[in-house]
Formats: C-alpha cells, structure tokens, sequence
C-alpha cells in the first residue's frame, strides 16, 4: 500500500536534484494566490472519525481511503517562505457497509521553499481539524497535524505547478492515534505581478527584456508576442516552425502565404477569378452557386428555389408560368402528328410568350394513351412534339430554343382503363429549361 508514497517522494527527489543542478531562473515574489489541487488520501492506520465508527463488523466500519479535492488562499510573504488557509473536500466510503460518507477539513499550513529560484523543492507543515458533515457513520470532528514535502515550479510568471506528498496524524481508535498519507497535485495562481525591481533583476540570458522563467527560448531574442521566440518576418509564427521564415504568412500555412492560384471552394475557378471564392459554383458564373440550375447566380436571383428567366432576375413571369406543364388545346388530328387548326389560338399565345422573353427555352414533350403498341406510340409523340417545335420555328423561334421530346405512353397523368383517362393522357406538356 505505501508503494505510491515511496515512488511519490522518489519522483520529488528526482526533480528536486534537477531543479538544484539547473540554471538559476526567477524566484517567487510577494504576492497573494489562489490553489487547487486533487490526489489521494491513503489510510494506513486506523481512524475514528465519525461516531458511529468501528474497527470490527458491526456498524458501518471506519473510513476507507478516499479522492481528495482542496481548495487554498495562500499569500507569498517571501521568496522562501508562503502561508495559506487550506479547504479540504473528502468523498469517503464507510469499510462495512460501503455508503458515501462527506468529510471535509480546514487548516492553516505554512510553506519554506529550499531555493529561492523557479523551481524548489519544499518542506510543508500544519494542522487543522476534520469534519464528518453527512454519513452513515455519524456527525464528527477530529484534530490533525502533519507535515510533508513537495516540489514547485514556476511555468509562468503567475503560475506555479505544485507535487506534494504528507503524512497526516488524527485521533485513532487507541493511543497510537491514526496515520493517513496523502499525495496531491495542482495549481497555484498568482493574483498579482512581480514588483519592477524583482522583475528587473530576474535572469534574462538572451537580453530580450523576457525573464528566462517565462522566455521559451531563453538564449535566441524574440518579441513578447512570441513569447521570447523569434519572428523574423513578424506574422506570429517562431521561426523554428515557419515554413517560410523570410515572407510574413498565415499560421494555417505554417507560416507561409496563401499560394497565387489558390481554389478555396475547390469548384475548379481560382481565386483571383472566383466572385465567390468561398462557395462552390459554376465556371460560367465566375464560379457562383445556381441552387434552380435558371443560369442566374444565388446572390444575384430573387427566386433562388424556382428556375426563372434572367431578365426577371431568376423569377418566372406569370405569363410564362401558364404556358409549363400541360398546355390545354393542343391536339391532332387522330393517329397522326398533324395539328388540328383548333389548336392555333393556343400556339399563337405560346409564340407570343416566347417573342417576349428572348432567355425563354422550352422542352416540348409529347405524350399518348396506352391504346397500341408502345413503339408506335413513342414514335407518335415524337412526331407530334415535332411538329409543336417546326410550328414556332416557322414563326421565327429560334430553333436552338427549342427542344422536341416524345415519351410515348411512359407517363400517364390518369388511368388509361377509362376513356376520360386516356383523353388526358394524350397531351402535349412545356417545360422551362435552361
């Protein structure tokens, strides 16, 4: 069970020689602080606290060894020498019936540092008293003493790291009293800084006005925007880890520029080109996004979800609107692909449409019933969607604005089991395309 400790205070030992045999760095200064700190309280003799408590199986049991929380107010009165008001927070668990039981101690210790440097080995000595608040084994107080050491180190200069191990003596069940050993680690945070004639005297190697406790590179000089490091192109990034220590770049880029032809939204336009360098696009858009595939880009259309025209700024005119889907009227003579004149108000208010927008394309699809054989109906729509298209071309339509298609008897809008139905599967559909 000691194990722990002796490795604990072996590691410390360790430390405490390395600290002594390194170079002198700064040494603490007056100055109040605040600590916490976490680790272990191992039981090695028997303790009573709590009233209820027993050595032998009746009852709960006495207190198992436990985590351990502390929470200090310390004030560094000199180099060598602190003082600190201790809370103590212990979640301990009964021997016999294994209930959660809560503890807490407050004490004063003091601490004397044996170098007045960064980095110091320590000894720690105090007392206090325990207190059992909630448990099964019963509201109690205990004194308690104890001394140990420890290791502390500066890793900024408002920041100590703080080992520490000690052996705590309390009331036991005889004369002997009880034994419990503790091991913490933790944090020391300094509220205030170091006094101008302390700061001007701590060791600064490379003269940079950096303290060589806080310098991360003590013998190269460097600005305090690097920490001590040097930056010879100023753009925030040491030179020992710049890319490209002579050009100011980005710390993404270890330090180097963002290359010319840089594609940012990867959609195949650079950079310098790019009008929406962060949103993939279409080339013929200067590389901007068209969500409706309308040729006019997002940022640009007032109707980003619908496909629309460009001179109505992505947006489809109502007269438009009423010449897509089935067109009404349109119809042939039966079994064949000649337009019946009744049909030509109908193709005169589309051709009228179609003057009037110039952007304005359309896909004319055929469609019939199911009546026949599939490959004659497909070659029928065909033919009929054919003549729909030499109609407008006729009148002066531009033919690459037009697009024929026959789906035969693919996709019926009714059932073709009825003669309704199949009156309304034989139609002529127009689509806006782009």
């Amino acid at each position: 069970m000691v194990r722990p400790i002796h490795a604990f205070l072996g590691s410390t030992i360790v430390l405490a020689s390395m600290a002594l045999t390194g170079p002198a760095r700064a040494e603490y200064y007056s100055s109040p602080y605040i600590g916490i700190a976490g680790g272990y309280n191992l039981r090695l003799r028997h303790w009573d606290l709590g009233k209820n408590a027993t050595t032998d199986a009746t009852g709960p049991g006495e207190l198992k060894s436990s985590p351990i929380g502390t929470l200090r107010l310390g004030y560094q009165i000199l180099p060598k020498l602190a003082i600190e008001i201790v809370g103590v927070y212990l979640p301990v668990k009964a021997s016999n019936d294994n209930t959660l039981n809560h503890a807490a101690e407050g004490e004063l210790s003091v601490l004397y540092h044996f170098l007045r440097s960064s980095w110091t080995p320590y000894i720690v000595v105090g007392g206090g008293g325990y207190y059992l608040v909630r448990g099964s084994l019963g509201k109690d107080a205990d004194w308690a003493f104890f001394g140990g050491l420890g290791l502390r180190g500066l890793l900024l200069r408002w920041l100590a790291l703080r080992i520490e191990g000690r052996d705590v003596v309390s009331d036991g069940f005889d004369k002997k009293g009880s034994n419990n050993v503790e091991v913490l680690g933790g944090l020391d945070f300094f509220l205030f800084g170091p006094p101008k004639k302390i700061a001007a005297r701590a060791p600064d190697r490379d003269h940079d006005g950096i303290p060589d406790a806080v310098d991360r590179c003590p013998d190269q000089p460097g600005p305090r925007a690097t920490h001590g490091c040097p930056d010879k192109d100023g753009d925030g990034v040491i030179d020992s880890k710049d890319q490209c220590p002579d050009v100011p770049g980005k710390p993404e880029l270890e330090g180097c520029p963002e290359p010319e032809n840089k594609d940012s939204d990867g959609d195949g336009v650079m950079d310098s080109e790019d009008k929406c360098p962060d949103a993939p696009g279409k080339p013929e858009l200067a590389g901007c996004p068209d969500h409706d595939n309308d040729g006019v880009p997002d940022g640009e259309d007032k109707c980003p979800d619908q496909a629309g025209l460009k001179e109505e700024q992505g947006c489809l005119p109502e007269a438009v609107a009423k010449f897509t889907g089935v067109i009404k009227g349109i119809t042939f003579k039966t079994g064949k692909a000649e337009i019946a004149k009744s049909s030509y108000p109908v193709l005169e208010a589309a051709l009228n449409v179609l003057k009037q927008y110039p952007s304005l394309r359309l896909r004319i699809e055929g469609h019939t019933d199911n009546v026949g054989k599939s490959a004659k109906n497909l070659k029928l729509s065909q033919a009929r969607a054919d003549a729909v298209k030499a109609y407008f071309v006729k009148k002066d339509v531009a033919e690459n604005r037009l697009e024929a298609v026959g789906l035969g008897d693919t996709k019926p809008q009714e059932s073709n089991r009825t003669a309704k139905g199949r009156t309304a599967n034989r139609r002529i559909e127009f689509a806006v395309v782009h």
